[in-house]
């Protein structure tokens, strides 16, 4: 039996878990970093989600850079849909289909974290390996005393996100290609890299998650992944390794709660 949510509501209840996490962020002073959530099939919750560092700049490079180093969990693991909320701003104007791009890059462009006019809104993307997904826009603003409230709801089913007219972001192909699993098939495969090196690079995932500043959280399930995923190389020194550490993350996360 697949488990798996469906695109609607992963894309709700990761907009949602979202949305109240930013109001305690919103209370604290603090700013909301792009959550990626990773979802394998047969388990109803994301087996991991990470949590992006605070950007140094507001630069695209930057995010980009950031949002790449997801890529590995995607590739080296049996991940069947991906979704990243991002928080941002946004304008509403009105423009035709013969003059959006004229607009865009026109003198009367300004962008919608430097207009007066500016909304805020929280991102919901939804990718899937079969190219199906969700787009999400959670638009929200502040009441009288200051609090965030939901303003309004826009959500769109996307049939096919290799349409490019489906999306102008740059993170949907990003994460499309970490879900390709051709690419790791031919790597596995490989005599000298093979399920042994696919495991070791997910180990240097870890640290380059570490050492960039990422906050993350693994599900007990993804024991249960790995296990599954990697049988064949389970009496291996880097499996062992690997499993040692994971469950040690795990037991450690748990303590914290307690």
């Amino acid at each position: 039996m697949n488990n798996l949510p469906t695109n609607e509501m992963i894309a709700d209840v990761s907009s949602r878990n979202a949305m109240d996490y930013l109001r305690d962020l919103d209370s604290d002073q603090c700013d909301f970093s792009p959550m990626i959530h990773l979802f394998s099939k047969d388990i109803e919750s994301p087996i991991m989600i990470m949590q992006l560092p605070p950007m140094t700049s507001d630069t695209q490079e930057e995010k980009m850079f950031l949002h790449m180093l997801s890529l590995p969990f995607l590739s080296l693991l049996p991940i069947e849909v991906v979704s990243v909320v991002q928080d941002t701003w946004f304008t509403k104007v009105e423009k035709t289909e013969e003059n959006k791009d004229d607009f865009i890059n026109s003198q009367e462009y300004t962008r919608p974290s430097e207009s007066l006019d500016r909304e805020s809104g929280l991102v919901t993307l939804v990718i899937k390996a079969d190219n199906t997904g969700i787009f999400h826009m959670n638009e929200y603003g502040r009441d009288d005393k200051g609090y965030l409230f939901t303003k309004s709801v826009n959500h769109n089913e996307i049939k096919d996100w290799t349409d490019e007219e489906t999306h102008q972001s740059w993170v949907v192909p990003m994460m499309m290609s970490g879900l390709d699993k051709n690419n790791t098939e031919v790597l596995v495969k490989d005599k000298e890299f093979g399920l042994e090196g696919g495991l070791t690079a997910l180990m240097s995932g870890f640290d380059i998650l570490n050492k960039a500043g990422f906050m993350y959280m693994i599900h007990p399930d993804f024991i249960d992944v790995v296990e599954s995923y990697y049988k064949d190389i389970s009496d291996t020194e880097v499996y062992q390794t690997f499993m040692t550490e994971v469950k040690e993350q795990i037991a450690n996360a748990y303590k914290e709660e307690e």
